[in-house]
C-alpha cells in the first residue's frame, strides 16, 4: 500500500480521497533545517538555516491559486502537510503533520514530462511548489511529539 500526503491550504485542491476530499495529493516533498559547520573543525560556524518547503502534485485547480499568490505577493496564514501510512490492517492513519504558518510563494513550475515518447500517457503534467515559512512545527502524532521553529521572513 501507498504512502500519501496531503496538503490541506487556503487554495482546495482536488483530491477524491476518502477523509482528504478537496486537499492536494502530494507526489513529492522536501524540507529541511541546517547548521553550517566549519570544514577545518566541525564546529557550527553560523545561525540555522532553513530550505523552503517544496512539493510537486498533479496540476490541477490548485495551480492557478499558486501562481496568483506567487504574482501578488500574498501570504499565505497556514499551510498543514498530513502524512498517512497503512496500519497492520491496511487502513490508512494520519501518523505525522508538518504545520507551517505565515508562507509565502516563491516558486511555482509546471512540468509535463516525455511529451513526445510513446508511453508519455503513463506520466500526468506537475506542478512543483515552493514557499518559504515564518513557522514550522512538526508533529509525530503516535507519540505526541511535537517541536516548533519560528524565524521572520519579513
Amino acid at each position: 500500500m501507498t504512502n500519501y500526503a496531503y496538503i490541506e491550504c487556503p487554495i482546495a485542491g482536488e483530491s477524491p480521497d476518502a477523509g482528504f476530499e478537496g486537499q492536494i495529493r502530494v507526489h513529492e516533498m522536501s524540507v529541511s533545517s541546517a547548521l553550517p559547520v566549519s570544514e577545518l573543525d566541525n564546529n557550527i560556524k553560523g545561525r540555522r538555516t532553513r530550505q523552503p518547503f517544496i512539493f510537486r502534485s498533479e496540476t490541477g485547480k490548485h495551480t492557478p491559486g499558486f501562481y496568483q499568490h506567487l504574482f501578488n505577493n500574498l501570504e499565505m496564514a497556514d499551510l498543514t502537510v498530513h502524512m498517512v501510512k497503512p496500519d497492520i490492517k491496511g487502513d490508512q492513519f494520519e501518523y505525522f503533520t508538518i504545520k507551517f504558518k505565515e508562507l509565502k510563494v516563491i516558486k511555482v513550475g509546471t512540468y509535463k514530462m516525455h511529451v513526445h515518447a510513446p508511453h508519455s500517457g503513463n506520466y500526468v503534467d506537475e506542478d512543483e511548489i515552493s514557499l518559504v515559512y515564518g513557522e514550522v512545527t512538526y508533529c509525530y502524532n503516535e507519540d505526541g511529539i511535537e517541536v516548533m521553529d519560528r524565524h521572520d521572513n519579513k
